[in-house]
């Protein structure tokens, strides 16, 4: 009886983190989703810029577009990397519980801070598709610039002393 409220106590305690790396496999396929998407953007970009009928002014603005996309493929892997990285930290967290449970190891302050510090690349990840996504209208704002479209989008957003460059809404 004692050995079976044991095991259910290590199981238990191993849930936690495999619960935390499941959250961090589903963002993960999102934050791919997203580098696709923008390598696909790029691609395209980079393709039309490079025909002879594209006018220099739409030229320009394409390159305006990759170099803003190339930003956010950045912020994108920023993510995806501190999603792996969070992975990587919920695993040996759990590997560490169940050492720690059958007695083959005291390291309990090693298992929090491999949570912490998983917590906090999940966290990290988290702001950088925030960034990633703020880039986007940038993005929008040049191709609606393009068709003469003004962009519709909240007034505070933007960097603080800035002046919005885009036209006005």
């Amino acid at each position: 009886m004692i050995g079976e409220i044991s095991a259910l106590q290590t199981i238990s305690a191993a849930v936690t983190p495999m619960v935390m790396i499941s959250a961090c496999g589903t963002l993960t396929i999102s934050v791919n989703s997203r580098q696709q998407h923008i390598s696909d953007k790029i691609r395209a970009a980079a393709a039309e810029s490079r025909t002879a009928s594209v006018s220099p002014e739409r030229r320009s603005q394409l390159h305006e577009q990759i170099a803003v996309f190339h930003r956010r493929f950045f912020y994108s892997w920023l993510a995806a990397t501190g999603l792996y990285g969070a992975i990587s930290c919920f695993a040996a967290t759990t590997v560490g519980i169940l050492w720690t449970q059958r007695g083959l190891s005291s390291g309990e302050p090693f298992l929090l801070g491999f949570f912490g510090v998983g917590l906090l690349l999940m966290l990290g990840a988290a702001f950088s598709v925030i960034a990633e996504v703020s880039l986007s209208w940038r993005t929008l704002g040049l191709e609606m610039r393009d068709l003469g479209l003004p962009l519709h989008r909240p007034r505070w957003f933007g960097k603080r002393g800035q002046q919005n460059t885009l036209p006005p809404d």
